[in-house]
């Protein structure tokens, strides 16, 4: 972290920018069998319905504002946001992949690696432990110690997925 505040201290923001990206596509975007953009995705009828109201709302050439409710809508048509469904936005939206992929990677609300039935997202930053959230994530996973999946692990039946990176 020191390291990345020298940069963007020296370096400015097209810099920091461009790194952030280079970032991203080398270490989070890593294909998998049931995670590429060859996967096929495709909204449900009304699904397309739906989006298409989304856009009405949005000023004419303003499409790429409907982005976070039409990732919303892909993932919960497919219980998790893959990148082929990433794609899929990007392409009716009418925007670059990329900026998908920012907004995806940006809000935690998106879940990027299949999920158990069952979410628990536990705030594990600064502020977050200063008022014990680590004694709470303690006691869940003692709860749930039979039961307890993670985010690096594709969930094995109707387990609970504790996500603590937030």
């Amino acid at each position: 972290l020191f390291f990345l505040g020298m940069l963007r201290a020296t370096s400015g923001f097209l810099w920091t920018a461009q790194w952030s990206v280079h970032v991203y596509l080398t270490f989070s975007c890593l294909d998998s069998p049931e995670n590429n953009p060859d996967t096929p995705f495709e909204f449900t009828p009304e699904n397309k319905k739906r989006i298409e109201a989304i856009i009405s709302n949005y000023p004419g050439g303003h499409k790429s504002a409907a982005v976070m409710a039409v990732l919303d809508l892909a993932q919960r048509q497919h219980g998790w946001l893959p990148i082929s469904a990433m794609n899929k936005v990007a392409e009716i939206l009418e925007m670059p992949p990329m900026r998908v992929y920012e907004v995806a990677t940006f809000y935690t609300m998106y879940n990027r690696k299949p999920v158990g039935k069952y979410h628990i997202q536990v705030c594990t930053t600064t502020p977050c432990m200063l008022r014990d959230s680590d004694s709470i994530l303690e006691a869940i996973k003692k709860k749930l110690a039979g039961g307890l999946t993670s985010l690096t692990e594709p969930p094995k039946g109707p387990g609970f997925g504790v996500r603590a990176d937030l």
